[in-house]
């Protein structure tokens, strides 16, 4: 129904984006991955998009990446893994640290991604091992974000999520020790909430 939204990005949160498209603001559900890619609004912004439907309602979910879509809706076709949690999945772990252990069947590697327990680490190499290898072929890592904007960032989206500024400043400050310069926005996010 929805392929993309182009537009003028008005808000960005760590789990949302608005975007204004012909007068109308489009609210997408966002991992964490695809809000440390989006520029400080206003912006102009092309966001993929995955509309989903349920009994109670329907959603809109945003992605920067093709891979990050893509990588989605075949998390959300395995039995067990709604929209929520494959946008949790994504938030806690890049792409290609979710899909390399469900191609090469590493059920351990899974299972240390918050929010994945055994059952569910096991169904999806079960499930997707055959149909990720096409996807992730060819992927590079992502280049790290520049420090600076990494840990400013980082900083929103912490305080976004109900850290103290004092707090979330500690938390990257931590982060950043212990991941290395070369961490990005992601990273950082990831590292100052598993210290926090």
């Amino acid at each position: 129904m929805y392929d993309y939204f182009k537009g003028t990005l008005t808000e960005r949160a760590p789990k949302y984006a608005v975007v204004l498209v012909g007068g109308i603001g489009y609210r997408l559900e966002v991992p964490v991955s695809t809000f440390a890619k989006l520029p400080e609004p206003p912006a102009e912004v092309t966001i993929l998009a995955h509309y989903h439907e349920r009994e109670d309602g329907s959603s809109l979910f945003g992605f920067a990446t093709a891979l990050e879509r893509d990588f989605f809706r075949l998390l959300i076709s395995v039995h067990g893994i709604g929209p929520a949690k494959g946008i949790e999945v994504l938030s806690n772990a890049p792409v290609l640290d979710v899909a390399r252990p469900i191609r090469d069947g590493d059920v351990p590697a899974l299972r240390k991604v918050k929010g994945l327990g055994p059952k569910l680490a096991e169904r999806l190499v079960v499930e997707l091992r055959d149909k990720v290898g096409p996807l992730i072929e060819g992927e590079a890592p992502r280049p790290a974000t520049p420090e600076g904007a990494a840990e400013a960032d980082a900083r929103r989206a912490l305080v976004a999520l109900g850290f103290a500024l004092p707090e979330a400043e500690k938390a990257i400050a931590r982060a950043r020790k212990s991941l290395g310069r070369a961490a990005g926005t992601e990273e950082l996010i990831r590292g100052a909430l598993a210290a926090g």
